[in-house]
């Protein structure tokens, strides 16, 4: 599981997680704090959505990320900027095996 799956995918990424990790208790993507009795204001945490309203109000597409194929889509070399050749192919290759044991697409 992503961030970006928790945005696009929020009922299968609680689902997943919950899974992996039971003891966790209770995960709801449409879950909006509340000021003063979930969160304080001393935090200074400005919720403005749900994760699941935030990333509905977002086009994944439009920040590079293909959610079927659970990938970035920005071009190579914008991936792995500021990368050696030898560091891109190391994360390109970590990528590919991570993405092959998450979701099953």
């Amino acid at each position: 599981t992503s961030l970006a799956d928790i945005l696009f995918r929020p009922d299968s990424a609680a689902a997943r997680i919950r899974a992996f990790a039971p003891c966790l208790g209770g995960l709801d993507p449409d879950f909006f704090p509340t000021l003063g009795v979930d969160i304080s204001e001393g935090n200074h945490f400005k919720v403005g959505a749900s994760v699941a309203v935030y990333g509905a109000s977002l086009s994944p597409l439009d920040l590079g990320y293909d959610v079927e194929a659970g990938a970035c889509v920005a071009p190579r070399d914008e991936l792995y900027q500021g990368l050696l050749p030898a560091e891109a192919r190391r994360a390109e290759e970590a990528e590919a095996y991570l993405r092959d044991w998450s979701w099953e697409r």
